[in-house]
């Protein structure tokens, strides 16, 4: 029985160890179009902190910034990897130029809504001074869908036009780095809101997890609840051997 406990705390303490790990492979998905709202350094007070709609990743958020005294940019044509990791080390203020060209893989230039005078707004900046909100469209043939953010995150279907459902719900706030999902897509088109808030890193990574292979995470899973049930048995042993000796 004991031993059966043990396993099971190995294989607890296993699995914790392949979430812990977990992580969006490739490929990434292809955005279509880009859409982008800001505030930078304009971001009126009361609405300089995490809990205002302006700094949410939702699509409530396009409006309260606007009216906020934001700037609305519009939507255009934009096929690039959904795959940005902007972290220079600290928390500061980046641009929107420096957040395009973070695009892993792509080609690290704004969209053609993006003249030179946008592209060097400060898209984010500690503090919550400055705020950006991204909308990537995207096709998908259907996936099993994945997005490492900083910061938050929203999701819906492109044919919910009335956006009632977000099939990322409760991840659209400012965070720390986070991983959400996986949210199975069926074959269609998609509306993903990305928030840049409160300073770098800002990081939007999509794709799919997969399981740890077995050389690797998988091997520490082996390793875990090998060494847990051999140190049961061991210790056992020695107290057999103590009730024995007395």
């Amino acid at each position: 029985m004991k031993r059966l406990l043990l396993a099971a705390a190995a294989l607890g303490f296993a699995g914790t160890i392949g979430t812990a790990n977990a992580a969006p492979v490739g490929p990434p998905d292809i955005s279509i179009t880009v859409d982008m709202w800001n505030l930078a350094n304009t971001v009126p007070g009361g609405h300089n902190n995490s809990l205002d709609a302006v700094q949410q990743a939702l699509p409530t958020a396009r409006g309260a910034i606007v009216t906020a005294g934001g700037t609305h940019f519009g939507a255009v044509a934009y096929a690039q990897p959904i795959n940005y990791n902007l972290n220079p080390g600290g928390d500061v203020a980046s641009s929107i130029n420096q957040f395009f060209a973070a695009d892993v893989g792509g080609s690290g230039l704004p969209p053609s809504s993006c003249t030179a005078a946008c592209a060097t707004l400060t898209g984010s900046a500690p503090g919550f001074a400055s705020v950006t909100l991204f909308e990537f469209t995207f096709s998908t043939p259907g996936e099993s869908f994945t997005v490492q953010h900083d910061d938050g995150v929203s999701l819906f279907n492109a044919l919910d036009t009335t956006f009632a459902t977000n099939l990322l719900p409760g991840v659209s706030g400012p965070t720390n780095s986070a991983l959400s999902g996986p949210v199975n897509l069926a074959a269609g088109t998609y509306d993903l809101f990305y928030i840049t808030a409160n300073g770098t890193p800002e990081v939007l990574q999509t794709g799919t997890v997969v399981p740890a292979p077995l050389v690797g995470h998988g091997l520490l899973v082996l390793l875990a609840v090998g060494g847990v049930l051999f140190g049961g048995k061991f210790l056992e042993s020695l107290k057999t051997r103590h009730s024995h000796a007395a």
